[in-house]
């Protein structure tokens, strides 16, 4: 027989709606998912179990054919990899030898370009030097007052020649220097201190840089 009291409290939870442990919170864990992979495995373990002996002996042996097919398609596709590795690196060798010419070739015409235009400017100085020994032949002859227009002539040739780096060789009262001179004519002298010295300058002497373009011609003391 059921309890009067009983009831009332069963009762009064329907009305709330509560059973007793309703302050605990129920957790409900989420199934995990499978993924393909894992089914996929599940599968092949299923099919390999139901095989008997005969037919997993020909699924081992087809796996192991594919897979050695596969090793030889790659062998092969390596193999020719490193064929066209090393067509690229042959080609990648060639264009720096083209590098390498071009450059020398580059270096070759620049310095063969300046070789001609300094060339072709010396040749050109070299016609005019007769006209510098013109003009000092001709300060002898001259008058004061022509002599300042002609020295500023004078002085406008040689700055040009200064310009293209032709200058003359100073041996007036220097030791006598085959390297830079021709002894035309030789002078005896009793000082000491005048012997193989350059004692006059018929001509002058002109350089470029470290070229003689005319040996100065002189007169020594012996």
């Amino acid at each position: 027989m059921t309890d009067k009291n009983d009831m009332g409290t069963e009762k009064e939870q329907e009305i709330n709606g509560t059973p007793e442990n309703c302050g605990e919170e129920k957790t409900e864990t989420a199934p995990e998912t499978e993924t393909e992979s894992d089914k996929t495995l599940t599968q092949n373990a299923e099919e390999m179990d139901a095989m008997d002996e005969p037919r997993l002996r020909e699924y081992a042996k087809a796996l192991i054919d594919g897979l050695t097919k596969e090793n030889e398609i790659l062998i092969k596709e390596q193999a020719e990899l490193k064929k066209q590795i090393e067509k690229g690196n042959s080609y990648l060798d060639m264009l720096a030898a083209l590098k390498s010419d071009f450059e020398n070739y580059r270096r070759r015409t620049n310095a063969q370009a300046e070789n001609s235009e300094k060339e072709g400017r010396l040749f050109v100085i070299k016609k005019l030097l007769p006209v510098l020994d013109t003009f000092d032949r001709a300060r002898e002859m001259l008058d004061e007052v022509t002599m300042t227009t002609f020295n500023l002539i004078v002085r406008q040739f040689d700055k040009v020649l200064a310009d293209c780096g032709v200058e003359v060789i100073d041996v007036l009262g220097q030791p006598f220097d085959p390297a830079t001179a021709n002894a035309v004519h030789s002078l005896e002298t009793d000082k000491e201190e005048e012997k193989n010295v350059v004692l006059e300058v018929y001509a002058n002497g002109y350089r470029y840089g470290d070229k003689v373009l005319r040996y100065a011609q002189v007169c020594v003391g012996v």
